[in-house]
C-alpha cells in the first residue's frame, strides 16, 4: 500500500529537499531546521509558516534513510516520503511541529520503518510489503492519525500515542507472522482515541492499550492462530474483539464505570473473557 498521496497533499512547501539512489550501498539523510526567531518564509493567515518537503527514494541494496525536520515555533513542519525497494531497507522519520507528515514505503526483503512525531495534527503512515518487516509509530500531541500496513512475512508493528486526544491509530496485517501493538495514553489521559488491529491469516496476535475516557479499542482478526487483547482504563471505553476461525483466545480489561466489553468468536479454540472493574458496565460475549 502507498500512502503518499494521503500525507503530502496537503502540504505547501517552502523549501524540497530529494535524494534518489538506485543500486548498491546506499544511504541517504536530510535535515531540515526552521529558524525559532526568524519570520517565516510564507505567511498564511493562521500566522505559521508553510512547511518543508524531503523526499529519499532508493531501490535495491543496502538502503539505508533518515529525516529530520524541524519547525520554528508555532509553524507547519511539513512532510517526508521516503521510497525503497529491495534488500536491507531501514527508515526513520522524525519531525518535530504542526501538521507534520510522514510516509514510508517499503517492498522487500529486510525492511523496518519509524516515524517519530511531535506537534498537533501530526500524520504518520508506514506501509511494507513482503519479508522482515516491522513498522513503528511515535506520536506525541492531539489530533495525531498512525497508520500501518504490512503484507507478508514477518510484520510486527507497535504503535505509541501519548498526552494525546482524538488521536487515531489503524494495524492493518495481511499473511505470515504478524504481531502489532497499539498504545494511547502514556503519562496522561486521552480522551476520545480511536484504535483498530486487523490481521487476516497466519499467526496472528494483537494488543490495544488505552488509558482516558470515551476511547475506542478494536480487533479483528480472520484465520490462524489469533489472539487479542484489549486493556482500558478510565470511563466510558468500549473494548471489542472479533475473531473468526482457528485457534483464537480474546480478552477484554476494563478499569473503571460506564465500559463496554464485546467478543464474539466463531470457529475452532476459542476461550475468550472479560474482565470488568467499575459500576455501570456491560460485557458481552458470544462465542460459536
Amino acid at each position: 500500500m502507498t500512502f503518499r498521496t494521503l500525507v503530502l497533499s496537503g502540504v505547501a512547501a517552502v523549501a524540497f529537499a530529494g535524494v534518489a539512489h538506485a543500486g548498491n550501498g546506499n544511504y541517504a539523510s536530510i535535515e531540515q531546521v526552521g529558524t525559532p526567531s526568524a519570520p517565516p518564509a510564507v505567511n498564511y493567515p493562521n500566522g505559521t509558516a508553510a512547511g518543508t518537503i524531503a523526499t529519499i527514494d532508493q531501490t535495491g541494496n543496502s538502503n539505508s534513510a533518515t529525516s529530520y525536520q524541524r519547525a520554528r515555533i508555532g509553524a507547519v513542519v511539513g512532510a517526508v516520503d521516503i521510497d525503497q525497494v529491495g534488500n536491507s531497507n531501514s527508515a526513520k522519520v522524525d519531525q518535530i511541529g504542526r501538521f507534520s507528515g510522514s510516509t514510508v514505503n517499503q517492498s522487500g526483503n529486510a525492511n523496518y520503518g519509524q516515524t517519530n512525531q511531535t506537534g498537533a495534527s501530526a500524520i504518520a503512515a508506514i506501509g511494507q510489503t513482503g519479508n522482515t518487516n516491522y513498522g513503528r509509530v511515535t506520536q506525541y500531541a492531539s489530533s495525531s492519525l498512525g497508520l500501518v500496513s504490512q503484507t507478508g512475512n514477518t510484520n510486527y508493528a507497535d504503535t505509541l500515542q501519548g498526552g494525546a486526544n482524538f488521536a487515531q491509530a489503524y494495524t492493518t496485517q495481511a499473511g505470515n507472522n504478524n504481531g502489532a501493538t497499539i498504545k494511547q495514553g502514556v503519562g496522561t489521559d486521552t480522551a476520545g482515541s480511536f484504535a483498530a488491529v486487523t490481521q487476516t491469516g497466519n499467526s496472528n496476535w494483537g494488543t490495544v492499550d488505552q488509558l482516558g475516557t470515551t476511547n475506542n479499542g478494536t480487533i479483528i482478526s480472520s484465520g490462524s492462530s489469533n489472539g487479542a487483547t484489549v486493556s482500558q482504563t478510565g470511563l466510558t471505553n468500549i473494548g471489542a474483539v472479533a475473531q473468526a476461525g482457528n485457534s483464537n483466545w480474546a480478552s477484554v480489561m476494563q478499569a473503571g464505570d460506564a465500559n463496554l466489553g464485546a467478543i464474539s468468536q466463531v470457529g475452532n479454540a476459542n476461550v475468550g473473557a472479560i474482565s470488568t472493574t467499575g459500576s455501570g458496565t456491560i460485557a458481552l460475549i458470544n462465542q460459536n
